[in-house]
């Protein structure tokens, strides 16, 4: 199929609810780094390290400006066509609740060796 034959196309639930399956999706990566030919996971000091799309365009534009002010570059918006992608739906209480528990001893091995004295994990059933 020819991206321009491509329209976006509905989210489906799979693996009973817990995630989703995004068929064909235009998203956006708002950055301030010209010339992105490929997407790699990069150190994020605001969330983390990975790679942050969104669905709206804007809103990867405001990301973009605000990068390219932090960094006195240009803002850059980059398209991305996602084609059969799996995620993990965190936008559901239910789901969150059915990690949790799993994650909270991976974040708690984690934390260990990052060596951070100010921290504590408690699991609250």
């Amino acid at each position: 199929m020819m991206e321009s034959e491509i329209r976006n196309q509905p989210e489906e639930s799979i693996d009973d609810g817990l995630g989703i399956l995004v068929r064909y999706k235009k998203l956006y990566h708002g950055s301030a780094t010209p010339g992105i030919k490929n997407l790699n996971s990069a150190e994020e000091t605001t969330l983390g390290d990975g790679v942050y799309l969104i669905p709206q365009q804007s809103d990867a534009a405001g990301y973009a400006t605000r990068r390219a002010r932090d960094r006195k570059g240009k803002p850059v918006v980059y398209e991305v066509l996602v084609e059969n992608l799996k995620l993990l739906d965190l936008r559901k209480n239910e789901n969150v609740k059915r990690i949790m528990p799993g994650f909270t001893s991976i974040l708690s091995t984690e934390l260990k060796k990052a060596d951070l004295p100010w921290y504590k994990i408690k699991t609250l059933n």
